[in-house]
């Protein structure tokens, strides 16, 4: 600053000097120069703003000033970072989560790839599964560019003489050529190897690679066995491809003509669900899925049948969804769990800045005195608003950075709900979306809660300056807005929290249709490369030997265990008229004699199945849905449904129960049983009385030693698998409910602070109330009905607000109604109890005001 110093006094002298010059005394002079140039510190102030690093030293002052009143006020930091954490942290662990399942995928061209979803043979309901002869056709096809598919597979492998379990993906060869995938060391699989002349290369993915190689270029050339196969490494994986399956992370990657599964023909059988294929398709340029989907739903059906005409009531198709993502089995089970969450934390974040724009009304109500001096010092509106700005970007910033912090716990807790073997791939990675993301979210927060009260406290500097002892009405209207926003948002995440929970209360008390407690499955593992014959003696030999044991009161074969998934197909039912466009789909299940007593499932016409009838002819079994669907009664017996390669009529002989088939949530449904063959069966026994599951499941493991039975057996408890089924509804509840008491707390902070605030700058009134003869309990007793007016605002706002955002979850919530009065009512409970607990420490330091005290200070 000396040389601007120095040439002010220059141009003042020449000042000076002229008005001697003109006459005038050099007392004369020196006042008419300095009267004419003005403040000299306001001038070198203006020069100084001209300066482009000048803005540079401003934010310098405000950070520093910022940094002086967060330390003065560490009780509202606090408040504003704890409350701003957890808004940004739940905001940012769930973008990771949903990130992760949206992520484009790291090969050429994403955009052009489409995901496959198909109905095969009589199955209406889509899957993601093909078999090697649907790839087989589907690949002549003229609007693809390639067609890469996979089989995913955990198998025991051979390692420098070390056996251990490893993550195999069989692959097409078109895969890697299709998807542009390049090699980090030597070469990736092609047309060529998948071949029965050329199964026998491997590839193997980079983390493997560094994990048991050390990077080593050593690794290509090395060979390991599985079954009967000797495999040879040809080349590693670039670190930034994992497969196109999200929920796996394969560490091997082989062809499907790989020895060990090599049917007849030289290529994977089409028996069998481990040899189903996923298929993604590469379009070719200017092709839609659009275009490709109009043309296959007339060609699909009969492609499908693979040239056999395909039987009465068969509906097919063929759909492309966008592929540009990976392949996740876990997308339909929890994404829109996820998205239901994100929606949620959002709520919770604009709660929060609701709650610190509310908070921060009442300081810029207080501070009045400070900005009308700054006002009057020559301040800006917009000087004031930015610093007003700066100091809630540094509560947001201190709270983005907590938020990271909360985000990674948070993570780790909603990975808890996710099978452990996909855990790793969820796992919270701080990358640049990430930071993006909670940068974002910081910025914002600061916009909303910063630059609205500092826009109020600029224009109240001009204004006159109220007393000390009282709060605007202006900022007392801008208070209660914010407050009942917050209030609001408050009201909507309890509300959620009510709903879910009383859904899930619903879901776990619901009548399945079955007696679900106590009941152990016991399966044994499935090996392609023997006949169905070898599979059927073993089954047959462990159900002999389970309801053998002492422990056992029953025992019985069944394939589609309730709550899980079930074939779904079309049949003509004999003699029902199908209307135009129906279909007449049902359920299958397979299942041996005695498993309807077993499980519970009352028999209500005709009889169960029995030993003798395998041999004999065909028969069914029907739920009471299907006979009164298409019978118009219970009592079907007799009735003939077609099916099978020859079309023919097979009786009814019993009518059962209705059950749970895959989701509680569809109520009674159509299910055609069938006898079991035993070839792909599980066991399902129930304990005798007193005995617990865990004990039969001690008893039921050790006979996988036997001759007969020999084999790798897994025995669980059916509850685990009907924990399961409810796995997104359980994460929502728990979830919602947290977030219900975040939202619960953020209205006791919001009002607590807001009233405690309020009493605060009223101590002046509230002297002249009891001066005038006011008792202390009217004085409480006020502060507690203001608090409860602000908090039925809250109410009277965001009950319609809930009432609105409950029906885009109305999918979720089972036996119950978006608006439920039960849960309103519950609310309505929560809101009273938060105000009347927000209200207790102000009305009590109201009611303990000395009037004395008060005026003076006035």
């Amino acid at each position: 600053m000396s040389d601007l110093d120095d040439e002010i006094r220059s141009h003042l002298e020449h000042e000076i000097d002229d008005n001697v010059a003109r006459g005038m005394t050099r007392v004369e002079a020196e006042a008419a120069a300095y009267r004419k140039f003005g403040n000299r510190t306001r001038v070198k102030e203006d020069v100084w703003r001209l300066r482009p690093w000048a803005w540079l030293d401003g934010l310098r002052q405000d950070l520093r000033y910022a940094l002086r009143m967060m330390r003065k006020n560490w009780g509202f930091t606090a408040i504003a970072v704890a409350s701003l954490a957890l808004g940004i942290g739940g905001n940012t662990a769930l973008f990771s989560l949903v990130d992760r399942l949206l992520r484009t995928l790291a090969v050429r061209e994403p955009e052009r790839l489409v995901q496959l979803t198909a109905t095969r043979r009589a199955n209406t309901r889509g899957h993601s599964f093909f078999t090697y002869s649907d790839y087989e056709v589907l690949r002549t096809l003229e609007f693809f560019d390639g067609l890469p598919g996979w089989n995913n597979r955990e198998v025991e492998v051979e390692w420098n003489g070390v056996k251990r379990k490893r993550a195999v993906t069989l692959v097409t060869g078109d895969y890697f050529p299709t998807l542009g995938v390049q090699p980090m060391i030597g070469r990736l699989l092609d047309t060529q190897d998948d071949s029965p002349a050329g199964g026998d290369a491997a590839v193997i993915t980079y983390a493997l690679w560094e994990r048991e190689f050390q990077l080593k270029p050593s690794v290509l050339g090395e060979r390991f066995r599985w079954e009967r196969g000797l495999f040879t490494v040809v080349g590693v994986l670039s670190p930034a491809f994992r497969g196109l399956e999200l929920d796996v992370t394969p560490e091997i990657f082989l062809t499907t003509h790989s020895l060990p599964v090599m049917g007849d023909k030289g290529k994977l059988k089409d028996t069998g669900s481990p040899n189903l294929l996923t298929l993604k398709a590469r379009l070719k340029p200017g092709v839609t899925p659009e275009q490709v989907a109009s043309v296959l739903q007339e060609r699909w059906p009969k492609m499908a049948q693979h040239g056999r005409p395909p039987p009465d009531g068969f509906t097919s198709k063929l759909t492309l969804t966008p592929g540009y993502a990976g392949f996740s089995r876990l997308q339909n089970q929890f994404s829109y769990g996820l998205w239901i969450l994100l929606g949620l934390s959002g709520v919770v974040l604009a709660a929060a800045c609701a709650n610190l724009a509310s908070l921060q009304l009442l300081r810029a109500d207080a501070r009045r005195r400070e900005m009308s001096i700054r006002a009057a010092a020559g301040a800006t509106t917009g000087r004031i608003v930015r610093q007003w700005f700066t100091e809630s970007l540094l509560l947001s910033a201190a709270g983005g950075l907590a938020g990271l912090i909360a985000s990674q716990w948070i993570t780790s807790g909603l990975l808890l709900f996710l099978p452990e073997a996909q855990r790793a791939f969820y796992a919270f990675a701080l990358d640049g979306r990430v930071l993006v993301v909670s940068l974002a979210a910081t910025v914002v927060t600061a916009l909303i809660f910063g630059v609205l009260p500092g826009w109020q406290a600029a224009r109240e500097a001009y204004w006159k300056e109220a007393g000390r002892g009282s709060v605007g009405p202006k900022s007392t209207r801008w208070v209660q807005g914010a407050m009942a926003l917050q209030l609001a948002a408050s009201l909507v995440l309890i509300l959620g929290a009510a709903l879910f929970a009383r859904s899930l209360g619903n879901l776990v008390t619901a009548d399945y249709g079955f007696n679900r407690q106590g009941l152990v499955v016991a399966r044994l593992n499935w090996d392609e490369r023997m006949p169905s014959k070898w599979h059927f003696d073993r089954n047959m030999a462990l159900l002999e030997q389970v309801r053998n044991l002492p422990q056992v009161k029953a025992a019985a074969f069944v394939e589609a265990l309730p709550l899980s998934p079930h074939v779904f197909g079309a049949l003509r039912v004999v003699g029902y008229v199908p209307a135009p466009g129906e279909t007449t789909t049902m359920y299958f299940n397979a299942v041996r004699p005695g498993y309807f007593a077993l499980m519970g499932i009352p028999l209500l016409a005709g009889r169960d199945f029995e030993d003798r009838d395998l041999s004999g002819p065909k028969i069914v079994i029907v739920s009471e849905s299907l006979a009164r669907h298409y019978f118009g009664r219970v009592d079907a017996i007799g009735e003939k449904i077609t099916w099978g390669e020859n079309n023919r009529d097979i009786p009814i002989v019993g009518v059962v129960g209705n059950y749970a088939v895959i989701d509680a949530r569809e109520g009674a449904q159509d299910v055609l049983y069938t006898r079991s063959p035993g070839i792909y069966a599980r066991v399902i026994a129930r304990p005798r009385p007193g005995v617990k599951p865990a004990a039969l499941i001690a008893a039921i493991r050790p006979l996988a030693s036997r001759p007969e039975i020999k084999g790798v057996l897994e025995v669980t408890e059916y509850a685990a698998m009907f924990d399961r089924s409810m796995q997104q509804d359980r994460l929502l509840a728990i979830l919602a409910a947290v977030f219900g008491v975040l939202g619960a707390g953020l209205a006791l902070i919001g009002l607590y602070g807001s009233m405690a605030y309020t009493v605060s700058r009223r101590n002046a009134e509230l002297g002249i109330r009891m001066a005038l003869g006011a008792r202390p309990a009217q004085i409480a007793r006020m502060v507690v009905r203001e608090t409860s007016a602000l908090a039925a605002l809250g109410l009277l706002l965001g009950i319609p607000l809930g009432a609105l955002a409950s029906r885009l979850v109305a999918a979720r919530l089972f036996q119950v109604q978006p608006f439920d009065p039960i849960a309103i009512a519950a609310v309505a409970l929560v809101m009273l109890v938060v105000s009347l607990a927000a209200a207790l420490g102000p009305a009590w330091r109201a009611a303990r005001v000395d009037p004395a005290v008060a005026l003076r200070a006035e």
